[in-house]
């Protein structure tokens, strides 16, 4: 059972997925951005269990299962934080009414590979800040300030390094890990260290 600490961040990204446009899911991949193959990864076996801890700066592979039974395996690992400005969120829309202007932005840039099933996947919608007073936002690409920046070939086929990004709102300093949570029987709880900024 998810806890109730990780489920807000997913709700409040869920419900700004549907009011926020261009969400990355549904930006066409960046034209400029060549996906070179991922050094380092784990084998497609090698499945964090559920509940574990991933070092800042290193793969750890988790499972998705999509409503079409599809199942990808992928890698992820998280590579650095960038913190932005308090109240740069100030003006964004949170359901439930929620005041982000007092809360700082963090960014959080992380690369993840697909090892088997869509080579297509993004995690984007999956990766949420794991810290209790952290909020996770889904908000337009020129909002997210990750660095190095967001990058995706579509049909660069499995084993290639793509690179994402996970927009926090915090109170409480600086997010210290970020998740995977995943549909029912995919991963749960798998948590990535973040990197100091």
């Amino acid at each position: 059972m998810r806890s109730p600490r990780k489920l807000l961040p997913v709700l409040a990204l869920a419900a700004l997925v549907g009011v926020t446009a261009g969400c990355s899911s549904a930006e066409p991949a960046d034209e400029w951005y060549t996906a070179p193959p991922a050094q380092g990864a784990p084998a497609p076996d090698q499945v964090q269990a559920d509940g574990s801890v991933v070092g800042a700066g290193e793969w750890g592979a988790v499972r998705y299962l999509a409503t079409d039974d599809v199942e990808t395996v992928l890698a992820v690992k998280t590579t650095a934080l960038v913190e932005g400005e308090k109240g740069a969120f100030a003006d964004v829309m949170v359901p439930g009414g929620d005041d982000l202007s007092e809360a700082t932005a963090y960014f959080v840039s992380y690369s993840w590979t697909n090892l088997t099933g869509d080579e297509d996947f993004s995690p984007s919608q999956n990766m949420v800040a794991g810290d209790p007073d952290a909020m996770t936002l889904s908000v337009l690409e020129s909002l997210r300030g990750c660095e190095p920046a967001e990058g995706r070939e579509l049909g660069a086929g499995l084993g290639t390094e793509m690179r994402g990004c996970v927009v926090v709102a915090s109170t409480s300093g600086p997010p210290t890990s970020v998740v995977f949570q995943g549909p029912q029987g995919s991963s749960s709880d798998v948590s990535f260290t973040v990197p100091a900024s």
